[in-house]
């Protein structure tokens, strides 16, 4: 059981870390620096609807990257170009992995 001298004394320290900005740490120019990719399964079902509208508002949102969760029927040539067109980065991929066994790996790293 904790006791009350040493709840006190993890909620003082968890107040002075909260009070330490990243800035501090990493620099001024830390979330500049840094850039940030958004999880495409996290918006799923816009992607399902509209994939072009909804990586555009990705990228109009301020997110450098995308790691897709699927494809949404589309061929890599078209989701190059879709990328490169929002000026986005494709910093991962969710893969099964079914499709990195047997003859179905050259397919996968070719795509």
């Amino acid at each position: 059981m904790i006791s009350r001298r040493h709840f006190i004394q993890l909620g003082a320290g968890a107040v002075c870390a909260g009070a330490i900005r990243p800035a501090s740490l990493f620099g001024e120019d830390a979330a500049k620096r840094i850039p940030v990719a958004l999880q495409l399964y996290s918006v799923r079902k816009d992607c399902a609807k509209d994939l072009v509208g909804t990586v555009t508002a990705v990228a109009r949102m301020g997110y450098k990257g995308v790691e897709f969760a699927g494809y949404y029927n589309q061929d890599a040539k078209t989701l190059r170009k879709l990328l490169d067109d929002c000026g986005l980065k494709c910093c991962g991929t969710h893969t099964g992995l079914p499709t990195l066994l047997g003859d179905k790996l050259k397919e996968t790293v070719e795509f």
